[in-house]
C-alpha cells in the first residue's frame, strides 16, 4: 500500500508542481490589486479604501482671493473616501470629508493686514495620495478718505464735522492753536471747533488726518471780523399825531442814514453815534409803515417805523332815505379819513361807490306789496360800521272789474268777469246755484249759473278779495214762468 501511494505521488509530481506555482501567482496578484480597509487616527478614524488603482485630483492647485471675505469652489475628483484640512483658521471649508467626486467651497475671512498678503493651504488626502491646494489672499488696500478737504468758518467761529471713511486706525492732529479737532468714538468722523477771529483779516490753518500710510491735510479758512453797524433798536412806534425819538448806533465805520418815506425825518448827530427821528401827524385812520436805512461800508441796517392811524372819521349825509312805491335813486355823501365799503342788507336796494370815494348812489326797486318795507345800507370803515336807513312806501292796491252786475235767464248759463289787479286776489260765492272758476293767468274768472225751477227770481253776490279790499258783483236770475 505504501508503495502504491509513493508511486502515485511520484507519478503526479509534475502536475502538483504546476498547481503550486499557479496558486502562488494568484496570491501575488490578489495582494497587488486587492483592497483593504484601514483606519487612520490622523484622519479621525475615517475609513480609507487602500487600493492600488485609487485616483485623486483637483481642479486647481492654487486659489487666489482678494482682501475681502469671499468664497471659491474647488472640484475634487475621487473614487474613494477623502478628507480636507485647512492650514489656518482664516480658511474655512464647506466640508472636511466625503466620498467620490465633490465640489468643495473654500472661504476666507477679511484680510485686514495692509502690509502683506497671507498664504495658507488645504491638504486633501485619500489614504494613499495627498494633494496640497495653496490659498493666497491679497493684503487689504488702505482706505482713508475724508468727505471734505476744505472748510470755511465765519469770523465768530463755530463747529463742523468731517466724515472719515476708513478701514484702518487713524488720528487727527491740529496744526494751529485756534483749531480744535476731536475724533469720535466709532472712528467715523472728526469734530472741528473754531475760535472767534477778532482780526479784520481772514486767516488760514489746517489739521491732518494720519492713517497707516496715507495722510490728508484739511485746510481751514476763517473769515475776517466784519465791520460793526448795530442800531440799539430795529423798530420804532409813534402815535398818529407824530413826535420824535432817537436811535443809538454802535459802529466801527463811517455810516449814513436816510428814510424811504417823506413823513419820516432823520438827522445824524455830529459825532456819528445817534439818529434823531421825527414824524409828521398821520391824518388817516389806517396805520402806516416806513423804513430808516443805515449804510456802512459793506453792511446795511434797517429800522422799521410804524405810526398808528388817527381816530376814524366817517360822516354820512343823509343817514335816512325814503322812496315811493315805484322806487327810484338817490345819493349819500361820505366824508372819511379811511377806506370804506358800502353794501345793503336787502336785495331790493343796490349801491354804487363813486371813483373818488366821496359818495355812493342808492337804487331802489319798485315795491310790489301793499305794505311799506325797510332796509339798511352798511358803510364799513376800518374800525366801525355806519348805517343809512331806507324806507319805501307800500304799493296802492288796485283791483278793477269789467262787470259789477250779472243777470242770467231762468234756464241758467255762463259769463265772464275780467280782473285787472296789481295784487293777488281770490273769488268766492256762497250760493249753491253759482259756480266760479279763476283762470290760470289771474286775469279773469268764469261764472256758471244753474237752471232756476222756481217761478220766483233769485239773487246772490260774488266777492273778489284782494290784499286789503273786497269787491262785490251782484248776480240776478229770473224765475221760470
Amino acid at each position: 500500500m505504501s508503495m502504491l501511494v509513493l508511486c502515485y505521488i511520484f507519478k503526479n509530481e509534475i502536475y502538483m508542481r504546476k498547481v503550486f506555482y499557479f496558486a502562488i501567482l494568484i496570491i501575488l496578484y490578489v495582494a497587488q490589486i486587492g483592497c483593504s480597509t484601514n483606519w487612520d487616527e490622523k484622519y479621525n478614524d475615517f475609513p480609507f479604501e487602500t487600493c492600488a488603482n485609487t485616483s485623486l485630483s483637483v481642479s486647481s492647485d492654487t486659489l487666489y482671493f482678494q482682501s475681502e471675505a469671499s468664497s471659491r469652489q474647488l472640484t475634487i475628483s475621487a473614487d474613494s473616501y477623502w478628507t480636507a484640512i485647512p492650514s489656518a483658521n482664516w480658511i474655512q471649508l464647506s466640508e472636511s470629508r466625503a466620498k467620490g467626486n465633490s465640489t468643495l467651497t473654500i472661504s476666507v475671512s477679511d484680510n485686514k493686514n495692509t502690509i502683506e498678503q497671507r498664504k495658507g493651504s488645504v491638504i486633501i488626502n485619500n489614504g494613499i495620495e495627498t494633494i496640497t491646494v495653496y490659498v493666497e489672499q491679497s493684503n487689504m488696500v488702505e482706505q482713508l478718505q475724508p468727505d471734505k478737504l476744505e472748510l470755511t468758518f465765519p469770523y465768530h467761529g463755530g463747529s463742523n464735522q468731517v466724515i472719515v471713511d476708513a478701514n484702518v486706525t487713524w488720528t487727527a492732529i491740529s496744526n494751529d492753536s485756534w483749531i480744535s479737532v476731536t475724533k469720535n468714538d466709532p472712528g467715523t468722523a472728526v469734530a472741528i471747533e473754531i475760535q472767534r477771529n477778532n482780526k479784520i483779516e481772514s486767516r488760514q490753518g489746517s489739521f491732518t488726518i494720519h492713517g497707516v500710510e496715507k495722510t490728508y491735510t484739511i485746510n481751514v479758512n476763517q473769515e475776517a471780523a466784519p465791520e460793526e453797524l448795530k442800531p440799539n433798536s430795529l423798530e420804532l412806534y409813534f402815535p398818529y399825531y407824530g413826535g420824535s425819538n432817537q436811535v443809538i448806533v454802535n459802529s466801527n465805520v463811517n455810516w449814513s442814514v436816510s428814510s424811504d418815506s417823506p413823513w419820516i425825518s432823520v438827522i445824524k448827530n455830529d459825532i456819528g453815534t445817534a439818529i434823531t427821528v421825527e414824524l409828521q401827524s398821520n391824518e388817516y385812520a389806517s396805520s402806516r409803515q416806513g423804513t430808516i436805512i443805515i449804510k456802512g461800508i459793506n453792511l446795511i441796517c434797517t429800522v422799521s417805523v410804524t405810526q398808528t392811524g388817527a381816530p376814524e372819521q366817517l360822516q354820512l349825509n343823509p343817514t335816512e332815505l325814503s322812496f315811493p312805491p315805484h322806487g327810484g335813486s338817490n345819493q349819500v355823501l361820505v366824508s372819511a379819513n379811511t377806506d370804506w365799503n358800502v353794501s345793503s342788507d336787502v336785495t331790493w336796494i343796490s349801491t354804487k361807490k363813486n371813483d373818488i370815494n366821496t359818495a355812493f348812489a342808492v337804487m331802489v326797486e319798485p315795491n310790489n306789496i301793499t305794505e311799506s318795507r325797510n332796509g339798511i345800507i352798511l358803510v364799513s370803515g376800518a374800525a366801525k360800521t355806519y348805517i343809512v336807513k331806507v324806507t319805501q312806501d307800500p304799493m296802492i292796491e288796485q283791483i278793477v272789474l269789467d262787470k259789477t252786475n250779472l243777470s242770467f235767464p231762468y234756464h241758467g248759463g255762463s259769463n265772464q268777469v275780467i280782473v285787472n289787479a296789481n295784487v293777488n286776489w281770490t273769488v268766492n260765492c256762497n250760493a249753491s246755484w253759482i259756480r266760479v272758476e279763476k283762470n290760470k293767468a289771474n286775469t279773469a274768472f268764469a261764472i256758471y249759473a244753474q237752471s232756476n225751477e222756481s217761478v220766483n227770481d233769485r239773487s246772490t253776490t260774488i266777492t273778489v278779495t284782494g290784499v286789503k279790499q273786497s269787491y262785490d258783483i251782484s248776480v240776478l236770475q229770473k224765475g221760470k214762468r
